[in-house]
């Protein structure tokens, strides 16, 4: 790609964002202090071992008495996680050992100045970018994978917090020997179920999430893509919370013919993705807004990507669609929704949980195979005990 200008992230490691998905995004690694739990040591990870553990994940090496006391110290007096990172890997030593690296995992360019004529501007400086083909959805996809927008701290949150704890309490309700997740991160959510003698894998493509993935499962994490990692199956239970909606849809069929594949037979798919306009089931979260989206309906995604001010997708979202959109992709590879565990979930988490933490899970669909010989009252009332327990254990 030509040059073009270089946006430096906000000090807390993430770009300026505004509009819908503020109040839907996830907690950010950058405004914690707290370090993550070490699980498998039922100790807290203190600053030394981050520091050490971005040493050992950026630069291959131990730190040195100066440089771990030193941003140890900054780490508790509040710099953010994001902006130490972004110091080792602007180091010369990194830029030698990472002779690849075009551009630090914090800087990105403006899109908009590469091509002007394909966005129009929204009246609160963010944008659109307008698709006229496959082509320039295309074109966004090589844009995200060789800037590294993934390899970014502030996108995911990586502590285990009541979000992942509702996460893992919803598949350990499913009682599955065996779960793949799909975009682990640091594998917080796998860390519980693996706590609880589940069978976990994980696949991740974000390089900076192996640098402080969770130690109990950091060598069961995969790094690449779903199409092309070696791993066998079959799994009883997937998970795939906020990931589809990044793919390019024109993949999207690969990639769910793919699930399915790896899906046991009376498995279940656990997906959550923003979705636009009404559900039976779990009602509205976000309005149909753009015009050109109302225009279109929804016999197919969006073309019109929702976009900040330097015209990235918002938060790497390449599908934009409605919840029966979304619904028809499951159903052309044999995946159909198990209402009743939906709405016996809903039941119990929509004001405790979706209103009050997480308003943005609460388009989630679970699916299995038509073909399941598993009895959905049984299969709600376990998911609706494990739930609850959740909740009650904060």
């Amino acid at each position: 790609m030509q040059q073009a200008t270089v946006m430096r992230r906000d000090p807390d490691g993430t770009r300026p964002r505004s509009g819908i998905w503020s109040r839907m995004k996830l907690t950010r690694l950058a405004r914690h202090r707290d370090p993550a739990p070490a699980r498998d040591a039922g100790v807290a990870l203190g600053p030394e071992e981050i520091v050490s553990e971005l040493y050992r994940g950026l630069l291959g090496r131990e730190p040195d008495d100066g440089g771990l006391a030193a941003r140890a110290t900054a780490l508790r007096a509040g710099t953010s996680l994001g902006a130490i990172a972004h110091d080792i890997a602007a180091s010369s030593e990194f830029a030698v050992k990472q002779g690849y690296l075009q551009l630090s995992p914090s800087e990105l360019p403006n899109l908009r100045d590469l091509h002007p004529e394909r966005y129009r501007s929204l009246h609160d400086g963010e944008s659109v970018f307008i698709a006229a083909n496959d082509g320039d959805i295309d074109w966004m996809e090589q844009a995200i994978l060789e800037y590294r927008y993934y390899d970014s701290f502030g996108v995911w949150s990586p502590t285990i917090d009541i979000d992942k704890r509702v996460t893992a309490a919803f598949i350990e309700g499913l009682d599955p020997k065996s779960c793949l997740e799909l975009g682990t991160f640091t594998g917080p959510v796998l860390s519980l179920l693996d706590e609880k003698g589940i069978e976990v894998t994980g696949i991740e493509i974000s390089h900076l999430a192996f640098v402080l993935a969770y130690p109990s499962v950091k060598n069961k994490i995969r790094y690449g893509d779903l199409l092309s990692v070696a791993i066998a199956g079959p799994y009883d239970a997937i998970l795939a919370m906020d990931v589809l909606e990044h793919l390019n849809p024109r993949k999207l069929p690969q990639y769910l013919a793919r699930i399915a594949d790896l899906l046991s037979p009376d498995g279940y798919l656990l997906i959550n993705s923003p979705m636009f306009g009404p559900d039976e089931i779990f009602g509205q979260t976000a309005d149909i807004y753009l015009p050109e989206w109302r225009a279109a309906g929804d016999k197919s995604n969006w073309l019109q990507l929702h976009c900040d001010a330097w015209g990235w997708p918002q938060h790497g979202h390449l599908i934009w669609a409605t919840p029966s959109w979304w619904e028809r992709q499951f159903e052309a590879h044999g995946l159909i929704r198990d209402r009743e565990v939906e709405r016996r979930a809903h039941d119990i988490l929509d004001e405790p949980f979706f209103d009050r933490v997480s308003p943005g899970r609460r388009s989630f669909f679970l699916l299995r195979r038509a073909s399941s010989t598993r009895p959905s009252p049984e299969v709600a009332d376990a998911v609706a005990r494990s739930l609850r327990a959740a909740l009650a254990a904060g």
